[in-house]
């Protein structure tokens, strides 16, 4: 068993266990056992879910982290990624922003939009229009494309000669998505 998934069952079972113990009506029911299966699976679906997610994000900042370091309300990047002038994926409780989509991957120092980002949100949403999602930008940038040589889009957003590259392929991707 991978150590990733071994910390995963391990911080389940001490979760679960936790919530049994703060929760006594939990441990005295008499839960019917396909329906605790049941439930069993959907957690770990879940789980493996968000795992996908996090791969295809890489490595990410969250909405609050970012209004903090550039001394906004997080309100107003949570908007941004509503609107699609931000590339983020909304959770239950947060929203992660992907770092490739600033200048510099993500440098702290420079959390601004890079241009090949802002040319691609540009072109799926002139493809897309209201069906725009974030997570279809996100999914193209972590896919290997033919148009880029089979590399993934988001190894290439720093470099500014790709540019227009990347926006063709963003083009490409949004326009079979939109038939």
């Amino acid at each position: 068993m991978s150590d990733d998934l071994h910390t995963l069952i391990e911080t389940f079972q001490r979760e679960a266990d936790q919530a049994w113990n703060d929760y006594p009506d939990l441990a005295q029911a008499d839960f019917d056992e396909t329906d605790v299966e049941t439930i069993g699976r959907n957690a770990a679906e879940i789980a493996i879910g968000n795992l996908f997610w996090r791969l295809a994000i890489g490595s990410s900042i969250r909405a609050s982290e970012l209004a903090e370091k550039l001394g906004r309300d997080e309100k107003e990047i949570t908007c941004a990624v509503a609107e699609g002038l931000l590339v983020g994926l909304t959770g239950r409780y947060q929203t992660f922003l992907p770092l490739w989509q600033f200048e510099g991957g993500g440098d702290y120092g420079e959390l601004r939009l890079g241009e090949a980002a802002r040319m691609a949100l540009a072109a799926f949403h002139a493809e897309l229009g209201s069906l725009f999602r974030p997570d279809y930008v996100i999914s193209w940038a972590s896919t290997k494309q033919p148009e880029l040589g089979n590399q993934e889009p988001r190894s290439l957003m720093s470099h500014e000669e790709a540019a227009s590259s990347l926006e063709y392929s963003a083009k490409v991707t949004a326009g079979r998505l939109a038939q």
